[in-house]
């Protein structure tokens, strides 16, 4: 891969990370705020509670997923840092331009993907 493209993944993945890194905190933070404020109130409908716990656990699930999202971005930063970014770590073939395009921080060609996907893991 050509230092251009790599330097602007580089820039893609960083753009993402900070864009992602803030979008995580603020849905933990209102997801939770929401809980705290509903849980201290006296009376109210059942379904609003209930509507307030699923809010926070989303936002827990949300974050969850943010924060692999952001490994799976660091471990990509890392790799143009080593050389190896755009080699798909389970097979060793190049990654498509296109798959890099769609997921920059993808460790794994389509049809490792697939085949992982496929077999559950």
């Amino acid at each position: 891969m050509r230092k251009t493209e790599l330097e602007m993944y580089k820039r893609r993945l960083l753009e993402l990370r900070a864009r992602l890194s803030g979008d995580v905190g603020s849905v933990l933070s209102s997801g939770l705020a929401g809980e705290k404020t509903q849980s201290g109130r006296t009376g109210g409908d059942e379904a609003d509670l209930g509507n307030d716990h699923w809010d926070a656990e989303l936002a827990l699930s949300l974050s969850q997923n943010g924060a692999e999202t952001l490994n799976l971005i660091d471990e990509a930063l890392k790799r143009i840092d080593e050389g190896t970014y755009g080699t798909c770590l389970g097979t060793g073939n190049k990654i498509a331009k296109e798959r890099l395009d769609a997921i920059p921080y993808t460790p794994y060609c389509v049809e490792y993907a697939a085949e992982a996907e496929r077999n559950g893991g």
